[in-house]
């Protein structure tokens, strides 16, 4: 495994239509001091007529622009495709082949020019329209998958874990269930998996349990949750971490995501995580009420927010 240094990186969740939207999007990228980005490279527009498969032309212009400005790329591998059990998690044989062919032709065409290949995003989550899933199907699901990419690609990264805020929800005692991250962490599953990640959000979570501290608790229980077992020397990651500042109950001030975030990566520095991928690089709307719409560094139009401003001259004590 390559030696890992701490960086914090920026979802690019937008995918700009126009390829000068790209690359005026990853110059502002690099503006703001993010070493990588992370993209959802869905199946179902890989894989658009059944056994049939290509590449989105803007993938490629993303890719090589990025690596052009010494920013690294990853690649989520995810969602359901409406040929393999009705859209749903690839569960069945059928569908986990299927997948694995989506991603066999992904990383064939990009192989190493992708640093980093994440497998799904929050299995026990509804994400892309699907029912959530167990944890035993989504280790198959990596069993069949981290071959293939480590075949085409060997000297990516392969993530795998990245289950949804509610991996934690017994831990930090919101509720008696809910303990995938710990599940997934069985010895069966270290020669499947070069780094894990987890998604400590708070937003959404009930009084008191949407507080800070409740972010630190998270991050906390799953670095110890590493160095007690057989994953102690893999690297962890948070793929996914941020604070809504649209007009909503759940949100919070500009200021304050802007502290949050800092505080945020500068506790998982000091903890031992490899990298922090801030959700989201920017809002989907310029005055957002929609949670989900506000959870950018950016507004709308591209312009620094405060959390922007503070992450462009990060500095951790």
């Amino acid at each position: 495994m390559p030696s890992f240094r701490f960086s914090y990186w920026g979802k690019f969740s937008l995918i700009p239509k126009k390829d000068e939207e790209i690359i005026s999007t990853i110059e502002k990228v690099k503006s703001l001091g993010i070493k990588a980005i992370r993209v959802d490279a869905p199946w179902k527009l890989v894989e658009q007529v059944k056994g049939a498969y290509s590449i989105p032309p803007a993938w490629d212009v993303i890719v090589d622009y990025a690596s052009k400005n010494n920013i690294d790329v990853l690649f989520i591998l995810d969602y359901g495709n409406k040929y393999y059990d009705n859209g749903d998690k690839p569960i069945s044989k059928d569908a986990v082949k299927g997948f694995v062919n989506y991603v066999d032709y992904l990383t064939k065409h990009f192989s190493n020019r992708v640093r980093f290949y994440q497998i799904w995003n929050e299995w026990n989550n509804k994400n892309g329209d699907t029912t959530p899933g167990k944890v035993e199907d989504y280790k198959v699901l990596v069993k069949n998958t981290y071959p293939i990419i480590k075949k085409n690609a060997q000297d990516s990264i392969v993530i795998t874990s990245s289950f949804s805020p509610a991996a934690f929800n017994k831990a930090i005692g919101l509720e008696r269930r809910g303990d995938y991250f710990r599940d997934f962490l069985t010895t069966d599953m270290v020669n499947f998996t070069d780094a894990l990640s987890i998604h400590p959000y708070t937003t959404y979570r009930k009084p008191p349990f949407h507080q800070f501290k409740y972010y630190t608790k998270q991050i906390e229980y799953a670095m110890d949750l590493l160095k007690s077992g057989p994953f102690k020397n893999k690297p962890i990651y948070i793929t996914e971490i941020g604070w809504t500042t649209a007009s909503s109950p759940v949100a919070v001030s500009l200021n304050t995501q802007a502290q949050d975030l800092k505080n945020a990566i500068c506790q998982a520095k000091k903890l031992g995580y490899a990298g922090v991928f801030i959700y989201e690089l920017k809002d989907n709307h310029l005055y957002p009420k929609d949670p989900e719409d506000g959870f950018g560094i950016l507004d709308s139009k591209m312009q620094n927010k405060d959390a922007a401003n503070i992450i462009q001259n990060l500095a951790c004590n």
